[in-house]
């Protein structure tokens, strides 16, 4: 098994710890994170809306100057429209990987809830900004490895 680096490990807690602040923000922060007073869908895209944007205009490039991490390219190697399509590429990523999470929560209390025998309305695993952040941040290093595995595989044939 190969050991995980430092920058590795650190690039880990630096997102985890980012999602995981957005999420106490908007999830805790605003009205959306409230059920009774909106919609799982508007929480979502806001949620994901936040993360792209945080991720893409902060975290990304701070990971970049810090440890020159491999599959991102630097803010100035781009032009004017690559530089929006790269924003709406990582909005359009983190409103992807937010569902993917939700989904994953939904699984979690439907399996529960079934195992346990216990009311549909009972919440076994609220969400709070902790384990959001390491779920969100395990799908976003997913999506990474998937990505550096096609782009080896294109370049290789």
């Amino acid at each position: 098994m190969k050991k995980l680096s430092k920058k590795t490990l650190v690039t880990f807690f630096i997102r985890w710890w980012s999602a995981g602040a957005v999420y106490f923000f908007i999830g805790w922060g605003t009205q959306l994170g409230n059920k009774s007073s909106s919609s799982s869908v508007d929480f979502i895209f806001f949620l994901g809306l936040g993360l792209g944007l945080f991720f893409s205009f902060i975290v990304n490039p701070v990971i970049k100057m810090l440890y020159q991490v491999e599959w991102m390219q630097s803010y100035g190697e781009f032009g004017f429209l690559k530089k929006i399509l790269f924003r709406l590429g990582a909005v359009v990523l983190a409103n992807i990987i937010v569902l993917l999470v939700h989904m994953f929560y939904w699984f979690i209390h439907a399996v529960a809830i079934r195992l346990f025998h216990l009311p549909g309305e009972t919440v076994i695993l609220p969400g709070e900004p902790i384990l959001f952040g390491l779920i969100y941040t395990l799908f976003y290093q997913c999506f990474i490895f998937l990505f550096l595995w096609t782009k080896k595989g294109i370049t290789a044939q």
